[in-house]
């Protein structure tokens, strides 16, 4: 197809058409999610639909009269608290493979 040496590469007339072909060999960038739209899809983790079911375990219990209040409300600020450290750590890492990402193409 392409009549190329190993040691001069391409010529400018070869790179322009296999770049009419081909297109650019840039991969396609998607728009990053927000940060509420990723602590919502956190949610999905199969260990915090294990707290929600004791939460409404407890929950039951405490209309019951089993349990206290306060311990379902420990469990709901604890499921809160780890998925927003999870969600904070994912998108900030995310933002910096960006940052990186836009350093590295230019």
């Amino acid at each position: 197809m392409w009549k190329s040496s190993v040691v001069r590469g391409l010529t400018n007339a070869e790179v322009e058409r296999s770049q009419h072909v081909g297109g650019n060999n840039e991969l396609p960038t998607t728009p990053p999610a927000s940060f509420w739209d990723k602590y919502k899809e956190n949610f999905d983790d199969p260990l915090i639909h294990i707290l929600l079911v004791a939460l409404a375990v407890i929950f039951l219990l405490a209309l019951a009269g089993y349990a206290n209040f306060m311990e379902g409300g420990g469990i709901g600020l604890s499921i809160l608290i780890a998925t927003f450290v999870a969600t904070y750590s994912e998108f900030k890492n995310e933002n910096s493979f960006r940052v990186l990402q836009d350093k590295a193409s230019k």
